[in-house]
């Protein structure tokens, strides 16, 4: 029922899992049906280098790429997670956000977010605003995320088209609220 909606939605995942690409094509349909998305989609590219493998988050709204992961060395064991850059996407997204876009899709709340830092600060701001929000969660941060999210979100099955109905019915709640308000 719409009434019982919550507006935040996690998919959790384990490592290898396809969520990236039901993302993308999740994404890609509510564009062509005009709403307006905005966060990042995580892509893993195939370099490997002095690390492992790359990641790289697009903007939703610019199609630009950044890399987000810090090359340490070979036989770096510490977050390979670059603070400047998730900086530089938290400044970026939290000014989209100030223009109340449909649904903020953000590619992980992770290690990053469980401990206060990444993009956790834009999770927050877009929770409070009434957007709806939409990530993947990683099983080994399903604790911190259920810490963190209190209540306040559900989990969706990695399968297309229930996410799809879930950002639908989510964003036409949203829309309800902001009228009412």
């Amino acid at each position: 029922m719409i009434n019982n909606t919550k507006l935040v939605a996690a998919v959790p995942f384990v490592q290898d899992d396809p969520v990236d690409s039901i993302l993308k094509r999740v994404t890609e349909t509510l564009l062509a049906e005009g709403y307006r998305v905005v966060g990042f989609l995580q892509f893993a590219t195939d370099e490997v280098g002095e690390c492992r493998r790359a990641i790289e988050v697009e903007n939703i709204e610019t199609g630009e790429r950044h890399q987000i992961m810090q090359t340490l060395g070979l036989h770096a064991r510490g977050c390979r997670l670059d603070p400047h850059a998730m900086t530089t996407l938290t400044a970026s997204l939290s000014k989209a956000v100030e223009f109340h876009p449909d649904i903020v899709i953000l590619n992980r709340f992770g290690k990053g977010e469980s401990e206060g830092t990444g993009l956790r600060s834009v999770f927050e701001t877009v929770a409070i605003a009434n957007i709806p929000l939409l990530t993947p969660v990683k099983q080994s941060y399903i604790e911190p995320w259920v810490e963190f999210s209190d209540g306040f979100s559900i989990s969706l099955e990695q399968e297309e088209q229930a996410v799809l109905v879930w950002c639908r019915q989510a964003i036409k709640y949203a829309r309800r609220l902001r009228n009412a308000a």
